[in-house]
């Protein structure tokens, strides 16, 4: 027999010339009043000659098939003073062995020892590495969504049947377990697993289980489900024919916690496997959960971030432009798809003399600081236009709010004051990339613009430059998000995009530039994407008022 890791000892080879029941000793306990277990807790050689001094000596042998004249004796398997296991043999013959014998069962015991020794070693590196590959598969998991639930998912089947026959995780919600993943090799099994979730939800005042984890942060082990274990739960007859219709021997359940948060329980199960969970699987454990749980955290503390970040653009960003005072303009704007939102903004306002002022704008970064800023900009190109419009006059200011506030945050914008009547407008691109004309014959030219460096980059003189505005002009502005794409000559981006903003001459619209944007979209591309176009209304048309309708002649 061998000493497992709880203790216990497993009979791993049995051999006999008469009738017995294997069964009985399988798995004997390490204070059994037998000479395998005497020789283990002793780690010396034990000897009884003749039926009446053994069953003395190990009365759990009474009652055996033991003739009277017998010998028995059992053998340590010694490795550094420790026992490993024994060796028992009966004999039939009323005599002790002699000393050339008893040298002849040590040697082959210690032997023995050494081969079970190399095998443990050789077992528990296979162990190791097979952990250390899973702790890696899991982090990958872990790493590569911030789905958290898909994850853990995952998680769940990668545990099964590896680490557990069972493995389910749940997730404190508003006082309540709510389960997120159950994983088993079977199917149907899952399914019922779900149903016995629903018909029983755990009971988080109970003195054990997931209740007590998530109340203490303790790691709950139980290496043995036995009849005291189901008591000291309290549970119902029921609960405990599932139990036993299932096959539930062993499990441990871990705490998800994540800075100094509770998040939810961790559960792994040995069932119909008969492998039983011991206390070095504790730490193991608590590490997969540690890393699920960072991974939640961190995945909740992204979804609040990009929620406070969106909220704060959508309160900030007009998601449409009504026709009015003989303008028509469209806008499609698309946070970038699974990462941060960043800092595009823009705007559109019809001036009393009918003029119109656009800009479309990019705050250097992402998250809430650069949605932060975004709405500041915003905000201050509004006032500046209400106090004068002119380019110069509101790049100017911009200039001087960085330089007075010593504002580092870099920010790109193309600001254009337009008037129709007299067929010009006056643009100026602060590190921006220039719009697009689109001609009534569909001809498209882009702007050609002073350069000018970003705001944030230092002072600098900001030039303006006029630009030709005819009555059937389409201006297109946007950001650099609708045409860059990694590993591109930005070149190629503009002229992708001056061949597709030729069909806007069809109809403009914020579906119509909703349509471009998708034409143009890179899969996978994770930037935010802005366009803002703009046209006079034809004279005439029910939106433009006839004083406009007559300056156009």
């Amino acid at each position: 027999g061998l000493v497992e890791p709880d203790g216990w000892v497993r009979m791993v080879a049995m051999r006999s010339g008469f009738a017995f029941d294997r069964r009985r000793w399988e798995r004997v306990a390490p204070w059994s009043a037998l000479p395998v277990a005497e020789a283990i807790r002793s780690a010396a050689t034990v000897v009884r000659v003749g039926k009446e001094a053994v069953v003395a000596q190990w009365p759990d042998l009474a009652g055996g098939a033991l003739a009277d004249d017998v010998c028995v004796l059992a053998v340590p398997l010694l490795a550094g003073g420790t026992a490993l296991g024994a060796l028992g043999i009966v004999v039939p013959v009323a005599a002790a062995p002699g000393d050339l014998q008893l040298r002849y069962l040590e040697a082959l015991t210690e032997a023995s020892a050494q081969a079970v020794e190399r095998l443990a070693a050789h077992a528990a590196a296979a162990e190791a590495a097979d952990r250390l590959e899973f702790l890696a598969q899991v982090s990958e998991v872990l790493a590569g969504s911030l789905d958290y639930e898909d994850t853990l998912r995952a998680v769940a089947d990668l545990a099964v049947p590896r680490l557990a026959d069972w493995c389910a995780i749940d997730l404190l919600e508003d006082g309540r377990l709510r389960r997120v993943a159950v994983s088993h090799v079977d199917p149907a099994k899952v399914r019922y697993a779900w149903e016995l979730w629903e018909r029983y939800p755990t009971d988080l005042d109970a003195p054990t289980g997931a209740g007590a984890v998530l109340r203490t942060g303790v790691t709950e082990l139980i290496e043995a489900v036995d009849d005291a274990v189901l008591d000291a739960a309290g549970l119902a007859p029921e609960l405990r024919r599932i139990v036993a219709e299932l096959q539930i021997v062993s499990g441990v359940t871990v705490a998800l916690t994540a800075r100094g948060r509770t998040l939810g329980v961790l559960s792994l199960i040995h069932a119909e496997s008969g492998r039983r969970y011991r206390p070095d699987d504790v730490r193991f454990a608590e590490d997969v959960a540690r890393r699920a749980a960072v991974a939640i955290d961190n995945a909740q503390l992204h979804t609040e971030t990009l929620q406070v970040a969106l909220q704060l653009q959508r309160a900030v960003l007009p998601t449409s432009f009504d026709d009015a005072d003989g303008w028509r303009v469209a806008v499609h704007y698309r946070p970038a798809g699974r990462s941060e939102v960043g800092g595009d903004f823009f705007d559109a306002v019809t001036l009393p003399d009918g003029r119109l002022a656009v800009c479309v704008g990019d705050v250097m970064g992402r998250g809430v600081a650069a949605a932060a800023a975004m709405a500041q900009l915003r905000a201050a190109v509004r006032a500046y236009v209400a106090l004068d419009p002119e380019p110069d006059v509101v790049v100017g200011r911009l200039e001087h709010m960085f330089t007075l506030l010593g504002l580092a945050q870099l920010v790109t914008m193309v600001y254009g004051l337009v008037d129709a009547g007299a067929g010009v407008g006056r643009w100026h691109a602060a590190g921006h990339l220039p719009p697009l004309v689109v001609a009534a014959d569909g001809e498209v030219r882009r702007m050609v613009l002073d350069p000018s460096p970003p705001f944030g980059a230092g002072a600098h003189e900001r030039a303006v430059t006029e630009v030709p505005f005819g009555p059937a002009d389409i201006v297109v502005c946007y950001s650099d998000g609708l045409v860059e794409r990694r590993g591109e000559d930005l070149d190629e981006g503009l002229r992708r995009l001056e061949r597709a903003a030729g069909g806007l001459i069809s109809g403009l619209s914020d579906a119509a530039l909703a349509g471009l944007a998708d034409d143009l979209r890179q899969q996978g591309h994770d930037d935010d994407v802005t366009v803002l176009a703009f046209r006079r209304l034809a004279p005439g048309s029910p939106q433009a008022p006839a004083a406009a309708a007559g300056t156009e002649g």
